[in-house]
């Protein structure tokens, strides 16, 4: 198990044998990424994707990496799903965002406030920013129009209402 000893964790891994691991910052190690590149800079959508083929392929050298490294890696691995996840609420939010702003500025369905279509129910219904952005969360992440709501509704809660929450997701110390 786990155990904290100062600032370093330690590892029992095997009775009498103690794997030291230092805990890993993701929100500072993204700070100093983005130093390199620019402050103002975010990874594009293009170099996420970059990492996460990378992530997934693997290397050679697995076979022989050290138990520390692996556990290490896996740590690693979790906080920048956690990292990730923070990431995904705050992008959730910001699109839900710009439909309603994209909205604002479109002509009314059916004519306008008190037209024909909308009296009769003639023509599409508005569909609810919110529905909306939950089907776009859903289908970029490959889960249901249900879910991607669920997703988007946890999104807002966590932005809006659990700040400090969201900022341990984002530095990967809760998942």
């Amino acid at each position: 198990m786990f155990e904290l000893s100062g600032s370093v964790k330690v590892l029992d891994s095997v009775p009498g044998t103690r794997l030291q691991h230092e805990p890993v910052d993701f929100s500072r190690a993204l700070a100093a990424v983005l130093a390199e590149v620019g402050e103002s800079v975010a990874p594009t959508a293009s170099e996420i994707a970059s990492w996460a083929t990378a992530l997934g392929a693997g290397s050679g050298s697995d076979d022989s990496l050290s138990e520390t490294s692996l556990v290490e890696r896996i740590g690693s691995l979790e906080r920048l799903k956690a990292a990730a996840s923070a990431s995904q609420a705050r992008y959730g939010v910001f699109l839900e965002k710009r439909i309603r702003e994209r909205r604002a500025h479109e002509a009314p369905v059916g004519g306008g406030a008190g037209g024909d279509a909308e009296r009769v129910g003639i023509g599409p219904r508005p569909v609810d920013p919110a529905v909306e952005a939950g089907h776009a969360v859903a289908l970029a992440r490959g889960e249901s129009p249900s879910k991607g709501g669920r997703l988007l509704g946890l999104a807002k809660a966590l932005v809006n209402e659990m700040p400090h929450t969201l900022n341990a997701l984002a530095a990967g110390r809760i998942n």
